[in-house]
């Protein structure tokens, strides 16, 4: 009984370990250089349509001046948005 409680407790120990090093390498493997982003919207390099400053100031003078934001996206499941 000893030896598979010993055998449990190593398992857990590397399970945990796998998890926090999954983690960090998947937040690594999730980011892309930012010099290769082309922006859609001016054509530059190093950033995203969404960030582009050029963008935003045409969204601002398309609204007269106010900023528009997204409106907050709802979850959806196979039967439709998720209450």
């Amino acid at each position: 009984m000893e030896r598979l409680e010993k055998a449990i407790e190593q398992l857990t120990c590397k399970f945990e370990a796998s998890l926090a090093s999954n983690s960090s390498t998947n937040n690594k493997d999730m980011k892309f250089p930012q010099k290769t982003f082309r922006c859609f919207h001016c054509n530059g390099r190093g950033h995203m349509k969404r960030d582009c400053r050029e963008y935003q100031e045409s969204l601002k003078q398309q609204s007269g001046g106010q900023v528009v934001e997204r409106s907050p996206q709802r979850p959806l499941n196979s039967k439709g948005p998720v209450a």
